[in-house]
């Protein structure tokens, strides 16, 4: 890690505004990151790349940039809450808080592999994940926007927790209770309730419940507290606002300071907010270009479509205007032939006439004309 980048993680000009660093110290940060985000599954040379994202060093100083201030991190962020609620006794008392259960005792699985990926560097899971000493399960995930499937992952979640908990061969009757938790900064149902808790009970009869040994709960930090406990009140407060109110939620608070300065952490962090933003920003740049492609093929089909159209039109209306020259043209060719032919044979007719009457015979007529004698006879027995 370079000297500048150590002081990024030390909180030392990071965020200042028109700092000294300047555009070059992001540069180096940006360098000195390019094996950390190359060992998280991204690679970084400068220019295009060939593994999962595609980002150049630039860019990666624009991230950086653009980091989160440490000291505004709080508990409700989700990478601060999944490591504070690491700690087992801080992870039982808050299920005990919110579902009022009296839990023996209660470790983090370590090992999950099969039930959601997601680790923030070494050891900092992105979801909490828990057993008890009866081999009840507990997934607690924090949320804090609205997605709008949180009823389908909620199954999905638990799918994967049932497929944890047994193996292939074993009976049915070793799966033991199961339960999802999404504590979140909305109301998912719009009834105003803190505490959402729902199991499986048969419609019409709800005092008959399907013992799957399935719960799900929803988790509302700004909704109504006449229905909840002091307990559970003081800590969905905490999660709101992020003032403690209580021995418990000052000890959290305690632990989100502690984890605010630890180096590694911080490094932790900044890797995954960057693996984030990159993958958002690869999401929008393809998401843009697929929209392009379909739109210059849209449009030329539309083009091709309208020019044709227009084409059509327009060589009906040209062949339209050829045809009427063309036929006038013609027209009048044939009407002048035919108007020459008409004079000459009216006046042959009349040559014919008054030759009979003066005695010259039809043969006669039909030399001195030079034309046929049967075309001498029809005329004059035309005009009889």
């Amino acid at each position: 890690m370079c000297k500048l980048h150590a002081e990024v993680m030390q909180g030392k000009g990071f965020f200042q505004s028109g700092s000294a660093f300047g555009t070059g110290f992001f540069q180096k940060c940006a360098d000195c990151m390019s094996e950390r985000m190359e060992a998280s599954g991204t690679s970084l040379k400068g220019g295009p790349m060939t593994n999962k994202f595609t980002v150049t060093r630039e860019q990666m100083a624009e991230i950086l940039r653009k980091q989160t201030d440490f000291s505004k991190i709080g508990i409700f962020n989700d990478v601060m809450f999944c490591s504070v609620f690491r700690n087992p006794e801080d992870c039982k008392e808050l299920l005990q808080r919110i579902t009022g259960l009296q839990i023996a005792e209660l470790y983090i699985v370590q090992e999950q592999k099969n039930i959601k990926t997601g680790y923030l560097g070494k050891g900092v899971r992105l979801d909490v994940y828990a057993k008890d000493v009866d081999g009840n399960s507990y997934d607690i995930e924090m949320q804090v926007m609205n997605t709008g499937e949180l009823p389908l992952r909620s199954r999905y979640y638990h799918s994967q927790m049932d497929n944890y908990q047994i193996q292939t061969g074993q009976m049915y009757t070793n799966l033991q209770k199961s339960m999802v938790i999404f504590i979140c900064g909305f109301d998912l149902f719009g009834q105003n309730r803190s505490i959402y808790t729902f199991e499986t009970v048969c419609r019409g009869k709800s005092d008959i419940v399907l013992d799957d040994k399935r719960k799900t709960i929803f988790v509302n930090i700004g909704g109504d507290r006449t229905e909840i406990e002091k307990e559970a009140a003081d800590l969905l407060d905490y999660f709101r606002t992020g003032n403690p109110t209580d021995t418990f939620t000052k000890g959290l608070q305690t632990e989100v300071e502690k984890i605010r300065q630890d180096t590694e952490w911080r490094e932790n962090y900044m890797t995954y907010e960057m693996k984030i933003e990159l993958q958002s920003r690869i999401g929008r740049e393809k998401a843009e270009a697929e929209a392009r492609a379909a739109g210059m093929a849209e449009g030329l089909a539309e083009g091709k479509a309208q020019g044709m159209a227009e084409g059509l039109a327009e060589g009906k209306a040209q062949g339209k205007a050829q045809g009427m020259a063309e036929g006038l043209a013609e027209g009048k060719a044939q009407g002048m032939a035919e108007g020459l032919a008409e004079g000459e044979k009216s006046r042959d007719r009349e040559l014919i006439l008054k030759w009979l009457q003066k005695g010259r015979t039809m043969q006669k007529i039909a030399e001195d004309l030079d034309r046929p004698e049967k075309y001498v006879r029809k005329l004059a027995a035309e005009k009889n």
